[in-house]
This record gives C-alpha cells, sequence and structure tokens, in this order.
C-alpha cells in the first residue's frame, strides 16, 4: 500500500537528477539550478507525507517491520 506513494517520488528524485546530469553534459548551468530550484520543494514535501503514511500505516495495522 506505502509503496505505491514512492514511486511519484523516485520519479521526481530521477527527474532532478538527470536533468542536473544533462545541465552538466550540455553546459547549461541554468538547467542544474531550475531543476532543484523547481522539484527539490515537492520532492522533499511527498517524502514526508509518505514517511508519515508509513508510520501511520505501520502503527496502526500491528505490522512488523521486514528487517
Amino acid at each position: 500500500m506505502v509503496v505505491s506513494y514512492v514511486i511519484p517520488i523516485l520519479i521526481l528524485a530521477f527527474v532532478i537528477v538527470i536533468t542536473q546530469l544533462a545541465g552538466l553534459i550540455f553546459a547549461q548551468g541554468a538547467w542544474i539550478g531550475t531543476a532543484y530550484e523547481v522539484l527539490a520543494r515537492p520532492s522533499i514535501i511527498a517524502a514526508i507525507a509518505v514517511s508519515l503514511l508509513g508510520y501511520g500505516y505501520y502503527t496502526t495495522t500491528g505490522a512488523e517491520a521486514d528487517d
């Protein structure tokens, strides 16, 4: 259940990295800065939301972590 919420966060992270990498390859410094400015905040907010959902899921269902 919670795993399905993680996929958009991973997509945001990959988009940030790929855009910054393209900026390095094509020597476009603006791409690097823009990728961070536009996508950093949504990815951090999404990561916080998923961690809270995961915490809520594991504490309310009595599920045990896979260690």
